[in-house]
């Protein structure tokens, strides 16, 4: 029943406006009568008027070829439209930063990284760390460099010179092209993964319901767009084609590749040079070795690697903890993580012109007018009870001053 008036409630009240009218209008001359007959009148009148204009986006009323059937007719402004909608409106830079703000995003994030699932992916990436990388780190020459300070007293010694120099081991051409491939693969399994499709698939919900919201013209939008605009796709092709993209990218030499090994060998310099950072990095120092040498870590002759990189993750894990729990350090991550995701979306925005357009051009005009009466049909429906009940009030109220000043119409 109340599928049946959803799609079917404004003809229904049509009808009985129109049927309220007829046997109405023979006693309109008695006030009571008279009212009930201006009322219904003026709802019949405006409920037809609506109707028409509802009826003429899809077809021809009656048969009247002027400016009718306008959706038919308009198929390519209808694409160009949502074009328009989903890329220069949806994904415009200032847009989806006070949409990815309000939503949370960076949040969500940061509240995945700390679940089981985000560790459990987390942890796997470290043991890969373990497996494929730390093989190719000259061990010896570090130790001898490490374990010697150690004696010596770690207080007074600057271990930047040390990461610097490790660092550049990692980022010399044959091994920065082994770690780059199993970073990327890496985040390859970790997009691909069933655990993160509800947090992207939450995101992405709250995003487009947000975009939408009290639109009429942007929900005729995505509608135009069909299932290949729904959450639910676009989930799955940000998972496929981010893995696509990403495997694309596994060389050195790849656009991404380039960027990051870049972007690392920046950083690397910088930290040469930033007093600020080297301070930072001492002051981290010192605390890990006074740790480390409390639980007897570092007082052995041999340098274990792998016990730095898995405290190096309970670090990481101590780090998401406090970006949720820390209000000061939360913003600033949170500033980080859209400008981030700004990047990404400048790099998709291309991608997803090219989807509305591919998807709108398969449809057929009369295809097009189905799946809009599908998805806007209850919204159309409200129009045209409106319609009738804009029509009513105003045929009440003028009776009803006609009979103030004595007269009846």
């Amino acid at each position: 029943m109340t599928v049946w008036l959803q799609r079917h409630g404004a003809t229904a009240l049509l009808v009985l406006m129109s049927v309220i009218f007829l046997v109405s209008y023979p006693l309109h001359r008695d006030p009571f009568w008279g009212l009930i007959t201006h009322i219904s009148g003026a709802a019949m009148i405006g409920g037809l008027a609506d109707w028409y204009a509802v009826t003429a986006l899809f077809t021809k009323p009656l048969g009247i070829p002027f400016k009718t059937a306008l959706i038919p007719r308009n198929k390519e402004r209808f694409v160009e439209m949502a074009r328009h909608m989903m890329v220069d409106e949806l994904l415009r830079v200032s847009h989806m930063y006070e949409v990815l703000k309000q939503e949370r995003v960076p949040q969500r994030i940061v509240s995945f990284m700390n679940s089981a699932t985000g560790r459990g992916y987390v942890h796997v990436c470290f043991e890969e760390l373990k497996d494929h990388v730390l093989p190719h780190v000259k061990e010896n020459l570090l130790q001898e460099q490490l374990l010697g300070h150690i004696k010596n007293g770690v207080e007074s010694w600057r271990v930047t010179p040390f990461v610097v120099s490790l660092c550049r081991q990692l980022l010399e051409r044959e091994r920065a092209e082994v770690l780059w491939m199993h970073i990327n693969r890496m985040l390859q399994r970790l997009l691909a993964a069933e655990g993160i499709r509800p947090y992207v698939l939450g995101m992405v919900s709250s995003v487009m319901n947000r975009y939408a919201d009290n639109s009429f013209l942007r929900e005729l939008a995505l509608a135009l767009g069909g299932e290949s605009l729904s959450p639910e796709y676009i989930t799955h092709m940000i998972q496929v084609k981010g893995c696509a993209y990403l495997m694309s990218q596994e060389s050195l030499q790849s656009p991404l590749g380039s960027a990051v090994y870049t972007k690392a060998r920046w950083a690397v310099d910088e930290l040469a040079q930033n007093g600020q950072w080297q301070r930072k990095l001492e002051d981290k120092k010192n605390a890990w070795f006074r740790e480390f040498i409390e639980d007897g870590y570092v007082l052995e002759d041999t340098l274990d690697l792998a016990r730095y990189v898995g405290q190096g993750e309970a670090e990481l894990y101590y780090f998401f903890e406090r970006l949720e729990t820390n209000a000061v350090k939360g913003r600033k991550a949170e500033r980080f993580i859209l400008f981030q995701l700004l990047h990404v979306l400048n790099y998709v925005r291309p991608w997803i012109e090219q989807i509305v357009v591919r998807e709108m051009n398969r449809f057929t005009a009369e295809e097009i007018t189905r799946i809009l009466q599908s998805k806007l049909g209850y919204d159309l429906q409200m129009i045209r009870i409106n319609g009738s009940l804009v029509g009513a009030i105003l045929g009440g109220l003028f009776y009803g001053l006609t009979l103030l000043k004595g007269g009846i119409l």
